[in-house]
């Protein structure tokens, strides 16, 4: 199952997709309108989240050829520290890649909107440490530790809405990264840069 789960995962549109069903359930349609793609494509990835048990269909609309089914997500686009250390080089690489992707579009899509900046209290930041094994293994606890934090926030959430009757007031995008970088200096690709003109004086 884990390995159907990272198929469906290692795509940054079934990503998106995920994402989408996880904050409500949507039709193929729907998601065609939320995303901008072709029906047999979106139809396309609809079934590889399903075969990977990410997504489950929860009603139909209309009968025989004309019949719709909505979706609605049953997992996160995430794998736990254990399940990671059961991948190959190869996987990981592919499902980083697909999540990174993800995470890099919401990011320019909020700046694009003016949300990124909003609110006064958003969080950005990014810390390089040297570390040792020790250390290391203390921050991929404490990153896990985060994690299960956000989901249990998640779901008082949803308790709360759902005892309310009220509806989301906006919805953000918490992403925890911590990996390892390669020693200083880093290489970088060579820059070219235009002096603007100046006008004759």
């Amino acid at each position: 199952m884990l390995d159907k789960r990272l198929k469906a995962l290692s795509h940054d549109v079934r990503v998106e997709i995920l994402s989408l069903l996880n904050e409500r359930t949507l039709t193929p349609r729907q998601i065609r309108e939320e995303m901008g793609l072709d029906l047999p494509l979106i139809e396309y990835h609809l079934r590889k989240l399903e075969d990977g048990s990410c997504i489950r269909s929860v009603e139909v609309f209309g009968e025989g050829e004309e019949a719709e089914y909505s979706f609605t997500g049953t997992e996160r686009a995430l794998l736990t520290t254990e399940d990671m250390e059961g991948l190959s080089l190869g996987s990981k690489k592919r499902l980083s890649h697909s999540l990174l992707l993800f995470v890099l579009e919401g990011a320019a899509r909020a700046q694009q909107a003016g949300t990124l900046d909003a609110r006064d209290d958003r969080h950005l930041s990014t810390t390089k440490i040297p570390v040792d094994e020790m250390g290391w293994r203390e921050l991929v606890n404490a990153t896990d530790g985060f994690l299960e934090t956000v989901l249990e926030i998640e779901e008082r959430i949803a308790k709360r809405l759902e005892a309310t009757g009220e509806e989301p007031s906006l919805t953000t995008m918490v992403t925890i990264m911590n990996f390892e970088v390669p020693p200083a200096p880093w290489p970088r690709e060579p820059r070219r840069e235009v002096l603007p003109r100046r006008s004759p004086e």
